[in-house]
């Protein structure tokens, strides 16, 4: 593959992935989780500049994303689900006080 392709490629992945985002966005299923998204699409657009790169330069790239995202993901969704159990704690307490 050359470096044209490999690009082309990258850019057809990122359109498509839009759109996925996009549906994903509307139907609320990245609500809290745009860190896996994200991870989603640097693994895919690294490795497809793996025969470009090559392997051994896209693994040092995934293990250096890895540790430097990972702290991102793990805090990211802590205080997604923080906040649910905050705010159901919250609607709990306000049926409680309207007597329902």
């Amino acid at each position: 593959m050359n470096l044209g392709m490999a690009l082309m490629l990258e850019l057809l992945f990122g359109l498509a992935f839009n759109k996925f985002t996009e549906v994903s966005e509307r139907h609320g299923w990245m609500d809290g989780y745009t860190s896996i998204y994200v991870v989603l699409g640097v693994a895919v657009t690294v490795t497809m500049m793996g025969p470009i790169i090559g392997w051994e330069a896209v693994m040092l790239l995934a293990a250096g994303f890895a540790l430097s995202g990972a702290p991102m993901i793990v805090g990211s969704i802590a205080r997604h689900v923080t906040a649910r159990a905050r705010d159901r704690e919250l609607a709990i307490r306000d049926l409680r006080e309207r007597g329902a």
